[in-house]
């Protein structure tokens, strides 16, 4: 019963402790409350005197104990899984917890039992040295603790940092270096789509003076409770209106929320601020405020922008999300990246969509009050060169409010797409003959040298003598194929599936399709254990030690793992 408690207040990353007072800790209260409904439990606690040292395991000697023991129950399950799959690939990432000590997660991928695709948290530890080797040392040594054979690392995976990137003294080197193997290197795709975006963005003025109004207008109203509630009150009239979101500075696919904020509110946003300025007891500071955002808000740079930006956002966050998702496979989304690429080439090139959009911007503007022809004409008119260069003023180029516009818009998408076409590129050079591979449908022959690019992809703890038979790996790709053919199978997610279901006649086909789906496609699983630190080590438990919050961030992100436990032989160990 008392494992049983810790099993269920780590899963859900409660305090043990709470105030600090072992007498009022949540542990010792749920122990009070099981006593007052078992009387196994109450008689246990009312019989403590006739124990040996009183002995009742209550104590935060025994809560540690309890969560060890469970922990190792629930990384040996991960380690068993991990050997059993054979090829698994790195994920690593930090972050500074509460307390300002850098902590360092580390992720792997592997195909698990059953033959799906997990990413599990093996492992936080303190990061004292952030350069590339020290961070690669750290990782090399947790696997090598854990028992696994770093031979059999197919992929490794991390923001693009230099320090994490570099080709020379970056982790990803440095771990190539410590395996005694070259490891290939895939950056996290989400974090590079968000660095694209940020300087996608920077390229224009307007969208960078869009991103800070909506940034002053969040600070405005969140910053005094008065003015929220008076915003609050005027949102709930609205259908489906939503409240001011702040703006990510590290996540900029999440400014999606914020731009659809404002854009559905912002009528509503308008006559709120235009209320406050009316307001007797309104100070002078507040109020030129407010007559700042107020300009901001009803000018036609902000609302043009507003109309572009919102569209740009939306398709940015969905590919987003979907590169963040597990069940992801490299080639699935290096495919969704090539099909972003390909929308934004159309949006760039279809000038009368755009002119549509500054079109339809004029209209909603002219509903607001705002003159789109002179408020361009203020800020935006021609500039004509001094006589003493140029004495004919005609020679001038004038560029009117749409084509102004379209230009500021074709910044943002042109930055965009080139730097999206230099990642796919770069990222095709190593995956290039997997694609070929499995490209859907399979009607082309499979060559010799495709496959041998792929089969050196392996780690040399995976390779045996049968991968060597090219030929023969080419007939059982081309069984694999024929069988696809008659099942319609489509998608490389139920290729795999066939695979396993063939795996005994078919292995080396089997292999090639684990080695695919082992390849991460971000580290969004080690994003999802920091957001899980932030619960478990908080201000209230800001002097966790190392040992304890690794052991309660491994239960709490592997809850699965931890209710399959069985707790008779965790209290026989």
């Amino acid at each position: 019963m008392l494992f049983d408690i810790s099993r269920t207040l780590a899963r859900q990353g409660l305090a043990y402790r709470g105030d600090g007072d072992e007498q009022n800790s949540n542990f010792n209260q749920i122990v009070l409350l099981l006593s007052r409904h078992s009387p196994v439990m109450k008689r246990w606690l009312e019989e403590k005197s006739f124990r040996n040292h009183k002995t009742t395991y209550l104590s935060h000697d025994s809560q540690n104990e309890f969560i060890k023991l469970l922990a190792d129950d629930v990384k040996k399950k991960i380690i068993k899984d991990v050997t059993h799959a054979g090829i698994y690939s790195v994920m690593a990432d930090t972050t500074p917890d509460i307390s300002r000590n850098d902590q360092l997660s580390v992720c792997v991928r592997y195909i698990d039992s059953l033959g799906d695709v997990s990413e599990r948290l093996l492992d936080v530890c303190q990061a004292k040295d952030k350069t590339g080797l020290g961070v690669a040392e750290k990782i090399y040594e947790v696997l090598v603790e854990n028992s696994l054979p770093v031979d059999n690392i197919a992929f490794q995976s991390y923001d693009y940092a230099s320090s994490m990137s570099g080709r020379i003294n970056g982790t990803q080197q440095k771990l190539s270096e410590l395996a005694g193997h070259m490891i290939p290197f895939i950056p996290c795709q989400a974090h590079r789509l968000n660095t694209f975006l940020e300087h996608s963005c920077d390229a224009s003025i307007l969208i960078c003076d869009l991103f800070s109004t909506l940034e002053n207008l969040y600070v405005f109203f969140s910053a005094s409770t008065k003015r929220h509630i008076h915003l609050k009150s005027k949102l709930a009239t609205i259908e489906n209106s939503l409240q001011l979101r702040n703006l990510s500075k590290t996540r900029w696919t999440a400014r999606a929320e914020s731009i659809k904020a404002v854009w559905v509110s912002f009528e509503i946003i308008i006559e709120t601020l235009q209320e406050i300025i009316n307001l007797q007891n309104m100070d002078k500071n507040t109020r030129n405020q407010v007559l700042g955002l107020v300009k901001k808000l009803l000018s036609f740079d902000f609302v043009v922008s507003l109309f572009f930006m919102k569209n740009i956002m939306y398709k940015t966050k969905i590919l987003t999300e979907k590169l963040e998702a597990t069940e992801l496979n490299i080639l699935d989304a290096l495919m969704l990246i090539d099909y972003s690429i390909s929308s934004l080439n159309e949006m760039n090139s279809d000038d009368t969509a755009t002119n549509n959009l500054v079109s339809s911007a004029i209209t909603f503007s002219e509903q607001l009050g705002i003159d789109p022809v002179s408020d361009f004409n203020r800020h935006h008119r021609k500039r004509l060169l001094p006589k003493r260069i140029d004495q004919n003023p005609n020679t001038q180029c004038s560029i009117d409010l749409p084509t102004f516009y379209r230009v500021e818009f074709k910044k943002v998408l042109n930055t965009l797409i080139v730097l999206l076409n230099e990642h796919l590129k770069k990222s095709l050079v190593t995956f290039e003959p997997m694609i070929t591979l499995f490209k859907m449908p399979w009607k082309q022959i499979c060559s010799t040298e495709n496959v041998k690019k792929v089969i050196e992809l392996f780690p040399p703890g995976c390779k045996d003598f049968k991968m060597n038979d090219y030929d023969g790996v080419i007939a059982e790709l081309k069984v694999l194929d024929h069988q696809c053919n008659v099942k319609k199978l489509d998608s490389l997610t139920k290729i795999f599936k066939l695979s396993e279901d063939c795996k005994t006649c078919l292995p080396t086909a089997n292999k090639l399709c684990r080695l695919v789906l082992t390849a991460p496609v971000s580290t969004a699983s080690n994003e999802r254990a920091f957001s899980k630190q932030k619960i478990v080590k908080n201000y209230l438990r800001s002097t966790m030690g190392a040992d304890r919050l690794q052991h309660l961030m491994l239960l709490f992100s592997n809850k699965d793992i931890l209710d399959s436990i069985d707790l008779k032989s965790s209290v026989k160990s």
